[in-house]
């Protein structure tokens, strides 16, 4: 028998966002703040159209200098074209790391971006998240 009470999440997908203009360039799309997101304490939010509905929801995760979005896997397109519309001439460089990183749900963890019962969401290597069922 599992006692595990981590998952791994195979229809999330991940675009990562870097450069020097990361933070301001997120925070004027998102329905979330990331300049002051610290690293292991993801946040919820959502891109939305100018009228107010939900083009897409994610979860941001701090990965060093780069910020990474974690979101349902056939949204991962689209997102990283709507962002390079956006893009001008901020620093940043967006890119689809679906392939270097894989998200679990730990229900072990507390303090959740939804709150303690709901666990929290974690991004490792696609090795690590092979070994959680």
């Amino acid at each position: 028998m599992n006692t595990s009470r981590a998952f791994s999440l195979p229809h999330r997908g991940v675009v990562r966002v870097s450069g020097p203009d990361t933070a301001s360039f997120l925070d004027t799309l998102l329905t979330c703040r990331t300049a002051d997101l610290a690293a292991g304490a993801p946040r919820y939010g959502a891109l939305l159209t100018p009228q107010g509905k939900i083009i897409a929801e994610l979860f941001v995760h701090r990965d060093d200098d780069a910020l990474l979005l974690d979101m349902l896997a056939d949204q991962v397109a689209d997102l990283i074209r709507r962002l390079t519309l956006f893009k001008l001439r901020a620093k940043i460089a967006i890119d689809d790391a679906s392939a270097d990183v894989a998200v679990v749900q730990d229900f072990a963890a507390a303090g959740g971006p939804r709150g303690d019962g709901a666990g929290g969401r974690r991004l490792v290597a696609p090795s690590a998240a092979a070994a959680a069922p």
